[in-house]
């Protein structure tokens, strides 16, 4: 281990020793983790903005230690705090909250950013992708300023393609759908992703986790607007086409890891972790988010009251799962429970490649 990465840990263990952040193993297993992605792992970027997409608020974070509305867009923890604990990593800190210290990670993600430039804007100000990814190359400059270059051992998440379907292509005031079909449409996703990708490979990055969608078409905010189809409780015209895009993301899991040396890239099944109606504990499914909505945004209205028993709530509001959901995916997409939760590895294996 070189003396750059030595200190980087040692870092992180004096943060978690001085008790800045909650409830983290002893050891780190990485010297730092970023972020990129939307609300599911927004931390609190979007808080400065002009935007409908910000939750920083109550009841959002009722379940966060100390109650505090950080601007994660659910009751307590997100998968990506999840995976940051079973890290022994403090919790990423947000980029747009200027963070003091970034040694040990950032958090890029933001509420309503897509892979697409146009995703997302009719909510209001949000990052994209791209946006996201030269937030970062601005935080390697200031590691590289303090002598930090062990890029290529730290651990990088993305969840993205989510708000290029909800709020673009299947939303209203969008006209992609007149364009594309949608095996086009996840076609010129997976293109520009790979784009990304690449870019972020050539900064550094090596070992990376892509997490797939999840079931967009039986979000409560989806079955409201387009209302269910074949049968199901579901909108399944939307998560038909979901597949698509998943099933290029996990191409390019194989595509990196066969033409990239040292890429180190795994497939995380978010569609596939995330609860089904009436198991793991929960009894209400998308007929029942958990908050009283604010029916413009589609988010809890500001300072209700939430149910009581948020650990048997999928939805905690018309888009965003409960904490309870959030700890299932983080706790699996960390040491996989099945063989389809991950691939080629999960991401406790992922860290030791």
């Amino acid at each position: 281990m070189d003396a750059r990465r030595l200190i980087s840990i040692l870092f992180c263990i004096l943060v978690i020793i001085v008790g800045i952040v909650f409830t983290v193993d002893a050891q780190p297993q990485v010297p730092c983790y970023f972020i990129f992605g939307d609300s599911l792992s927004d931390s609190g970027n979007n808080n400065p903005f002009f935007t409908f997409a910000k939750v920083n608020y109550a009841p959002y974070g009722i379940d966060f230690p100390g109650r505090v509305a950080t601007g994660r867009f659910t009751d307590g923890f997100t998968f990506v705090d999840i995976i940051a604990q079973k890290l022994g990593l403090p919790l990423s800190p947000p980029y747009e909250g200027n963070p003091a210290n970034i040694t040990c990670g950032v958090n890029y993600a933001s509420g309503g950013g897509g892979i697409r430039p146009e995703t997302g804007f009719l909510v209001g100000e949000v990052l994209n992708i791209q946006q996201q990814l030269e937030n970062h190359k601005i935080i390697i400059a200031k590691l590289k300023k303090q002598g930090i270059n062990n890029l290529s051992e730290c651990l990088y998440t993305v969840n993205m393609g989510t708000n290029d379907y909800i709020n673009n292509y299947y939303a209203l005031g969008y006209s992609t759908w007149l364009f594309y079909t949608p095996e086009e449409y996840a076609a010129d996703l997976i293109t520009r992703y790979r784009e990304f990708l690449q870019e972020m490979f050539s900064l550094g990055a090596r070992k990376v986790a892509l997490f797939s969608l999840g079931p967009l078409g039986c979000l409560p905010s989806q079955i409201t607007i387009h209302f269910a189809t074949q049968g199901s409780v579901c909108f399944e015209d939307e998560n038909s086409a979901i597949g698509m895009f998943n099933q290029g993301v996990r191409s390019l899991v194989d595509e990196f890891n066969a033409n990239y040396t040292g890429a180190k890239f795994t497939y995380i099944n978010y569609g596939g972790i995330f609860p089904k109606p009436n198991t793991q504990g929960f009894k209400f499914f998308n007929e029942q988010p958990c908050c009283p909505i604010f029916f413009i945004t589609g988010l809890c209205s500001y300072l209700s009251t939430p149910c009581q028993n948020r650990s048997n709530h999928i939805y905690w509001d018309n888009y965003h799962p409960t904490s309870a959901v959030h700890k299932i995916i983080g706790t699996r997409a960390y040491a996989a429970q099945v063989p389809t939760d991950a691939y080629p590895v999960d991401i406790s294996h992922l860290v030791e490649l």
